[in-house]
């Protein structure tokens, strides 16, 4: 009878051998609980919007190969799990597991990222960060460009292959890791913008004469930061600051 939409009022989990894709136009599914998709399963969210309330346990693989329509938005925290060995094919395009951010799609989070596995993509694919929390995980991230719209802490390397991000909520790093966000040469843009705020913290050992912390790499750099908290120095100690360049 075409598309029809479903709602799932608790936890959904995809286990077996399964694919899981959804028609076009007019069949989003909302789940209102977790999703969790297990090893050797596929969720394709192409044709409408997929919207999980709760937190989303990727083990094999999550995609969306229609990205012209429809957006998807995971309310709590995502955590890809693995399994370890890299899912993705650079020659073909294509991934077996992992979190796979391609074509001009949107994903939101409203929580948490923690990278145990492996998030690739293509074309305009973003994530946009939305709520709070930290982008961590045991693995880095490359993906083509991401939104931050709320309160996150960089707790690994993101590299963004496509585009400039959209920096609008706060930052947060910590000068003890050497975590940043970079931008790789030869993107569509090669210009890394500033805006929205900028808090760095530092859980280690107190900074000294001559340290340097590096945040961004890009080719080139535009725009500033609305504010920018640092840490606390002792006597004698100032801060250069040279984001721009």
């Amino acid at each position: 009878a075409g598309p029809t939409p479903m709602t799932v009022a608790g936890d959904m989990t995809v286990m077996g051998y399964i694919k899981v894709q959804q028609g076009s136009g007019g069949a989003p599914i909302t789940i209102g609980g977790n999703l969790i998709i297990g090893t050797n399963c596929i969720w394709d969210c192409s044709g409408d919007n997929l919207t999980v309330a709760s937190n989303l346990f990727i083990y094999g693989l999550l995609e969306d190969l229609n990205g012209a329509l429809g957006s998807n938005y995971i309310g709590g925290n995502v955590t890809v799990v693995g399994p370890g060995v890299n899912g993705w094919d650079a020659a073909t395009g294509t991934g077996t597991n992992g979190w796979d951010v391609s074509d001009v799609t949107t994903w939101g989070v409203g929580g948490s990222l923690t990278n145990n596995g492996f998030i690739f993509g293509k074309g305009y694919g973003s994530i946009s960060f939305d709520g709070a929390g930290v982008i961590a995980g045991s693995n880095d991230i490359t993906i083509p460009t991401m939104t931050v719209a709320g309160n996150y802490t960089v707790g690994t390397t993101i590299t963004l292959t496509t585009n400039t991000p959209t920096l609008n909520g706060t930052l947060t790093f910590d000068i003890a890791n050497t975590n940043q966000i970079i931008f790789e040469t030869g993107s569509t843009n090669s210009t890394l913008y500033y805006s929205g705020g900028l808090d760095v913290i530092n859980s280690g050992s107190a900074p000294v004469s001559g340290s340097v912390y590096q945040f961004f790499s890009a080719a080139s750099y535009g725009g500033t930061f609305s504010a920018e908290t640092l840490p606390a120095l002792s006597d004698g100690l100032s801060w250069v600051d040279t984001l721009t360049t």
